[in-house]
């Protein structure tokens, strides 16, 4: 019997070529990875720096275009608050000029804490309607309700603070009330409640930590650099988790930190803060709707004894001046447009004129109604 041919080399060399191939592919690989974390903690730090000198007023949002959101908002000293505004910026955003005063909210600056005698007060507590979202400040509904106000109440000085910020919710509106406008003592403080207000606010911290091992930095800058929607930031903020077409609401479903600040118990739970801090400090509080108001909101509001606007007969009423049913609400000159259910200037008219009877029904206009601490 004649011996077997030896072994061709050439099935080994396949071998070590395709090893050598894995290992480069792996080790390339684990450079990428490293190569994008690095990216990602470099650039939170720039973002984070900027915010900071933005603060300082070394440096300011851009003025030689649109600006975005992201560009004049950054992370609140408050963990509770989340992000704020930056302090005495001025800003062109979505078609309008926006002016910040010192503590970050949309207006002229605060006023002081010492009270004139005999004055009223309002502090307006919510979130992108009453920021005013595309309508001049001046526009705005509490801006036009303290020129109401004024009118009505000629020889008294009135003030009315704007501490809305776009995508907040109940929780984080009220925890900026206290951190950075209850000093200013006010006789009355007006919530206004949006749908979207029991949900995650727009943006949460970016809590992702370069070293953590649970997610491929590498994969998310890939789909970033795609156009793909990715999770993944270069700053200390991201977008909230969404569920469906809105910000998650359900405690379960959002990340631990935040478990307190969403759906309905989380706005019970900050309706409740503010009634404490109201019985301390002896302001009123009512809460207002500019459309629509659910009925655990009517319950609470009954239980504290607060009044409650719900503008919604209005807003049918205006539809039916308008030959318009209470479904084409989107399709009036009482929104910014079919795609955007904001107030308009219109809508915003509207709701002052709806809020100033609404106060002056309470009886809380009257000198001397409200004793403040």
């Amino acid at each position: 019997m004649s011996a077997a041919p030896p072994p061709s080399p050439a099935p080994r060399a396949s071998r070590r070529r395709l090893l050598l191939v894995t290992i480069g592919c792996g080790l390339g690989l684990l450079a990428g990875e490293v190569a994008a974390r690095a990216l990602a903690f470099l650039g939170e730090r720039r973002k984070r720096a900027d915010w900071e000198r933005m603060c300082r007023g070394e440096a300011a949002p851009p003025r030689d275009r649109e600006a975005k959101f992201g560009e004049f908002v950054g992370p609140s000293a408050h963990p509770d608050v989340i992000y704020e505004m930056v302090p005495n910026a001025r800003v062109r955003f979505l078609g309008v000029e926006c002016t910040l005063n010192e503590a970050g909210f949309r207006g002229p600056p605060l006023p002081p804490r010492e009270r004139a005698p005999g004055s009223l007060r309002i502090v307006g507590l919510g979130d992108s309607v009453m920021f005013g979202w595309r309508v001049a400040e001046s526009d705005g509904f509490l801006r036009r309700l303290e020129r109401t106000l004024r009118a009505r109440l000629p020889g008294r000085v009135v003030e009315v603070i704007n501490t809305a910020v776009p995508g907040y919710n109940t929780a984080m509106e009220v925890a900026a009330f206290e951190h950075k406008a209850l000093a200013l003592r006010p006789d009355i403080v007006l919530v206004d409640w949006v749908g979207n207000d029991a949900d995650l606010p727009n943006l949460i911290a970016n809590e992702r930590h370069v070293f953590d091992p649970r997610r491929s930095f590498l994969y998310d800058l890939a789909r970033r650099l795609l156009g793909w929607r990715t999770e993944w930031e270069t700053g200390p903020l991201r977008e909230a988790p969404l569920a469906g077409e809105s910000y998650e609401r359900d405690p379960d479903r959002v990340p631990r930190a935040y478990r307190d600040l969403v759906g309905e118990a989380g706005v019970v739970r900050a309706l409740r803060r503010l009634a404490a801090l109201a019985q301390h400090h002896g302001f009123r509080v009512a809460v207002c709707s500019h459309y629509g108001v659910p009925g655990f909101l009517r319950a609470e509001c009954a239980a504290q004894g607060w009044p409650l606007l719900d503008n919604s007969h209005a807003v049918h009423a205006a539809l039916r001046e308008r030959g318009l049913a209470p479904t084409e609400y989107r399709a009036s000159d009482l929104v910014i447009a079919p795609d955007d259910p904001h107030p308009s200037a219109a809508g915003h008219a509207l709701y002052s004129d709806q809020l100033a009877d609404f106060l002056e029904r309470t009886g809380w206009l009257a000198p001397g109604a409200i004793q403040v601490r």
